[in-house]
């Protein structure tokens, strides 16, 4: 799940030109964007 995080930090930060150093929790909360261990947990349940 780590690793999932990390890709969506990075992923969203390269299209917008930031800094790899950017903290990922702020960036999503102000794009207001879900974290992917809600979007995966939500999915699972949905089974």
């Amino acid at each position: 799940m780590h690793r999932l995080e990390s890709v969506q930090g990075r992923l969203i930060k390269q299209s917008l030109g930031l800094s790899k150093l950017s903290h990922n929790t702020a960036l999503l909360k102000a794009l207001n964007m879900e974290k992917i261990e809600d979007i995966v947990n939500r999915n699972v349940l949905s089974l």
